[in-house]
């Protein structure tokens, strides 16, 4: 399955999973929306992801926004404490 992140540029969601990745950037140049909208695209594709995320930046992963109803994703830490959805 091709996961589009924008209009010109996709990824096969099964040959990036197997794959180690990072994605480096310094402050506020759109490393977590990147994140989210891969970590999304693999999600709908069937792919297992994990996120650690202690600051609270991927709670609408879990939570849906409108017009999503969200990811049933398992959250631990202050809010989550290991819940699942």
């Amino acid at each position: 399955m091709n996961v589009p992140l924008c209009s010109s540029l996709s990824f096969d969601a099964l040959d990036y999973g197997v794959n180690r990745t990072a994605i480096f950037g310094i402050p506020n140049s759109g490393k977590t929306v990147t994140a989210k909208k891969i970590a999304e695209g693999l999600m709908l594709a069937g792919i297992p992801i994990i996120v650690f995320d202690p600051a609270g930046n991927w709670k609408f992963l879990r939570e849906g926004k409108p017009g999503h109803s969200g990811f049933p994703v398992i959250v631990a830490g202050p809010e989550g404490s290991c819940s699942r959805s």
